[in-house]
């Protein structure tokens, strides 16, 4: 999420499509009975906070309409402040930029403007009088036009930190914060942004209304989402009320400071967002799609309390739902993402993965099951609603954990989920990219091999090919970006041995003693430093003052050289898609079936 919580869109030419914000300010106080608290500057004088008080900084003031072009003016004018109130809110939110920067950006903008507007007033006031104008009708134009200056009026409004607060809060969609209380005597809280509320803020946005229905069509035998997945299909819920919002949440903790040292773990954060399942997957994990739901010090954390604020606003929704565009449309939750760690604790499961007896939240598996030969492979009893049930009667008389489960986790209280429904999907950065791909890959691709479908070679760029890249690169550099300097030629070498890092990494003797980027960038930039001389070269010979008998021979010989680019990087073209193919093919094929 962007600081504050702001989302920094550009403002669309419309009421209508306002900003969906929502905004926490952890470390500062919030106060649960004010709608919207505001923050104010330690820097803020009395006397300003007074001053600003009585700004209006919902509209500007301007004369009264009375004709069609002063309302389109005063439409204009509102816009413009709009967009540059949003240019300081990305700024800051986005590009993090501390808000004292930012002042003094707003204050330097503001001086030079206006040092630029008393050059102009002196011009026009000179030019006017020797065309025979009065003072008195000079004054009178002046005033006209300057009072119309929308950067003036602007720096006005946006003049401080504060201002520039309260406006974000009044004419953005923005979503208060609650200060919830955890422990009255330790007297700890946590950051609240209700649901139900972002969720109306997140659909004044006409586009995100107008994906409410359009779905993409189902293919069969083909997983590209999941409601594709028979756990979504199989939901009762989603089943009654196939239009209804899809919620998704997504839960880690996280350290704001230096993660070694004195202070590690005593600023960590628990953090939930929320994001729909409703507009498209392209968009889903979009960073200003993502909407922050709370944040927790993970030492004042409490299951009950900080979730429990949570599942009451998903009750409303699975109950009563959200009124968007006039009509009411319920929601659910559908899953809820995170680490292992997370995960088992927010489902109530044993989070001690080292020495625990059971460590899987969906198979009832023990330790020695799974380490026993061959244990990896078995099929296990998968954990239902029910043996969940069953495991929470026997804590029950026991006091103690029961097949991996220390208690019951509240968003069960919602009447369409169950975190062994299963509701909680596992991560897929930890159990597949650090865990079997890692090594299963490896392991596939040898067999592709040994099946001859492809080999090394075919990965790798022949000789010409390469030299084929540098040129092309070159030639790219210098006719189309019209920047040759070093710090180009590394990003582009950099993109390139990515792409390509069995071709160019540096080996000696068979052993990689580097990327190649370096050595690349060398060659790119040695190419077109000798493609520009050369063009120089060319261009003086082929002069029309030039004498040199040979001149139709050298026109061919240059455009025989730049066809021979544009026809090699054709050809490498040709090869790359003739690969990428081949692989297509051979994923085709029913490749795992040894």
């Amino acid at each position: 999420m962007h600081r504050n919580g702001y989302n920094t869109d550009n403002v669309r030419e419309n009421n209508d499509n306002n900003i969906a914000t929502e905004s926490v300010e952890f470390f500062e106080p919030l106060n649960e009975s004010v709608s919207e608290s505001v923050v104010l500057p330690n820097n803020c004088s009395e006397l300003e906070l007074e001053v600003n008080d009585q700004l209006n900084v919902n509209s500007i003031e301007l004369e009264d309409v009375d004709n069609k072009d002063s309302y389109n003016t005063i439409i204009e004018s509102n816009l413009f402040v709009e967009n540059v109130a949003q240019f300081y809110l990305k700024l800051e939110c986005q590009y993090l930029l501390p808000a004292t920067t930012i002042q003094y950006i707003t204050s330097e903008v503001s001086k030079m403007h206006e040092e630029t507007q008393e050059i102009i007033k002196k011009k026009l006031t000179e030019r006017l009088a020797t065309e025979g104008m009065s003072q008195q009708q000079i004054a009178s134009i002046l005033k006209e036009a300057f009072n119309s200056d929308l950067i003036l009026k602007t720096n006005d409004i946006l003049a401080t930190n504060f201002k520039r607060k309260k406006f974000y809060k009044n004419k953005f969609d923005y979503v208060s914060p609650l200060q919830v209380i955890i422990n009255q005597q330790k007297k700890t809280t946590f950051a609240y942004i209700p649901i139900i509320e972002t969720l109306k803020s997140f659909f004044t946005d006409k586009s995100l209304r107008n994906e409410l229905g359009h779905e993409e069509p189902y293919k069969k035998d083909v997983l590209q989402d999941f409601m594709d997945g028979n756990i979504y299909k199989n939901n009762k819920f989603f089943q009654k009320n196939p239009d209804a919002l899809r919620i998704i949440l997504y839960q880690d903790a996280f350290e704001i400071v230096n993660p070694i040292g004195a202070a590690r773990e005593k600023h960590k954060l628990l953090a939930i967002y929320m994001s729909l399942g409703n507009v498209p997957h392209y968009l889903r994990c979009h960073i200003n799609s993502i909407k922050l739901v709370a944040l927790c010090k993970e030492s004042d954390f409490e299951h009950e309390t900080v979730y429990g604020k949570v599942v009451t606003d998903l009750k409303k929704m699975e109950q009563e739902g959200v009124e968007i565009n006039g009509k009411f449309i319920k929601g659910s939750l559908v899953f809820i993402i995170g680490n292992n760690l997370g995960s088992h604790e927010l489902g109530g499961f044993i989070a001690n993965f080292s020495t625990s007896k059971y460590l899987c939240r969906f198979y009832l598996i023990t330790r020695n099951e799974f380490y026993q030969e061959d244990g990896a492979y078995k099929i296990y009893t998968p954990r239902t609603i029910e043996s969940y049930n069953d495991a929470l009667n026997l804590i029950d008389n026991s006091n103690n954990s029961c097949q991996g489960i220390k208690f019951n986790s509240i968003f069960n209280e919602l009447q369409y989920f169950h975190v062994c429904a299963p509701g909680l999907p596992p991560c897929i950065g930890h159990d597949l990219f650090e865990g079997v791909v890692a090594f299963d890959l490896k392991l596939y691709i040898d067999y592709f091999i040994l099946k001859k479908w492809f080999t090394f070679i075919e990965l790798k760029l022949l000789p010409a090919q390469r030299q084929t890249i540098n040129r092309v690169v070159a030639d790219y550099m210098i006719n189309v970006l019209k920047q040759t300097s070093r710090g180009v030629a590394e990003e582009m070498a950099r993109n390139i041995c990515e792409m390509f890092p069995e071709t160019f990494r540096d080996t000696i003797d068979d052993q990689q003693w580097g990327s190649g980027i370096e050595t690349l960038r060398m060659q790119i930039y040695n190419c077109v430093q000798y493609m520009k001389h050369t063009k120089s070269r060319n261009k003086r010979a082929l002069s029309p003052d030039s004498d040199d008998a040979d001149e139709e021979e050298r026109k061919k010989e240059a455009a025989l050289s730049y066809y021979d680019v544009k026809m090699n990087m054709a050809a490498l073209n040709m090869r790359l898609n003739y690969l990428q193919r081949k692989i297509r093919n051979y994923r085709k094929k029913n490749v795992f079936n040894y």
